[in-house]
Formats: structure tokens, sequence, C-alpha cells
């Protein structure tokens, strides 16, 4: 059986990992096949990666590299295996790591101080990035934590300071800060 058309609607939807890496959510229309194959790479029209997503229409690429465009195509294949032309192709590009980890907690990221504050336990050490982040932080649970502003992108250094253009209040807790203004 020869496969003749594959008729691709895509959803290309980027997520932020928690690995240092970006995944693109694929999705496309179904066909009668046995399967289908994910073709990407970084240069349009060369996929070196290939991917045998299975007979699903929904796929999660994982482990790409920040500020990178990808290239995709899917291609059907039959029960003998025989594989169909490609699809158009789509292209998605990941985004930085510092527009999408902004707070870390021990190797996890979050886009916001208050998010990171939420799921921090007794001890953590919040870093921040040095930027401006337009919050509203409640430290309110019955914890002590440690904020550190001003980090790099990679957290690896701090040659700035972060500012909350909002407030903290800290209630019912505590909390050292250090590289952190509030206006």
């Amino acid at each position: 059986m020869k496969i003749k058309h594959l008729f691709v609607i895509w959803v290309i939807v980027l997520f932020p990992s928690f690995l240092f890496a970006q995944d693109a959510a694929l999705k496309w229309e179904a066909i009668n096949v046995a399967g289908y194959k994910i073709h990407y790479g970084t240069t349009t029209g060369v996929y070196p990666n290939v991917i045998d997503a299975g007979n699903t229409t929904a796929f999660l690429v994982t482990g790409l590299q920040p500020e990178t465009t990808y290239y995709f195509v899917i291609t059907a294949y039959d029960a003998s295996g025989n594989e169909s032309a490609p699809s158009p192709e789509a292209s998605a590009t990941t985004l930085s790591l510092c527009s999408t980890q902004l707070v870390s907690i021990a190797a996890l990221y979050w886009g916001s101080i208050q998010a990171a504050y939420d799921t921090a336990k007794e001890g953590d050490v919040i870093r921040v990035l040095a930027k401006i982040f337009p919050e509203r932080v409640a430290m309110n649970r019955a914890i002590a934590v440690t904020m550190e502003g001003g980090y790099s992108c990679g957290f690896s250094d701090r040659p700035g300071t972060t500012i909350i253009d909002g407030s903290l209040t800290v209630e019912g807790g505590a909390a050292t800060l250090s590289g952190i203004t509030i206006q």
C-alpha cells in the first residue's frame, strides 16, 4: 500500500521545561495509517532527527535547545513500513531561558517570585534574576526563606539588583533578603 497524501494541520506549542531545554508540542490531523514519524532539525529542509510517534496525532518533542529555530515535517507509514512524502514544513523558535526561568530554587524554575515562594520549603534559597518584577509578593507561610536577587541568566553570578516594583509582605514567617530593591 502506498500512502499518497498526508494532510497536516499544525499546532506547535513551546513549553519551557525545568531541565535547561525547551519542548515543542506538535499536533496534526489523523489519517488511516499505522503511525507517524516526526522529522526535525535546525536547518530548513534538513531533518537529521527522527522520532517514531506511533499511531498518535500529538507528540511532545523534548530536549530542544533554547533560542533555536526548529523545522518539523511529519510522515505517515503503513503496516509494511512504507512511508509517505513529508508534510509541509512548520517551524518554531524556542524561548530564551532568561525569558522563562526567572526565579530558581534548587535547579527548579518559576516565572514569578510569588510562584517560587508558594512552593518553597523551610530554609530554601530563592534566587532571582536581575530584572524588574512587577509583583505584589506575599510571604505568608510559617517558614523561613532566603531570597537572593541580582543573578545573571543561568544563576551563576550576581552582577546586578532585582527590583520588585510593587510590594513584599512577610507575615507568619521570616525572610532574609539580599540584592533586592523594593520600589
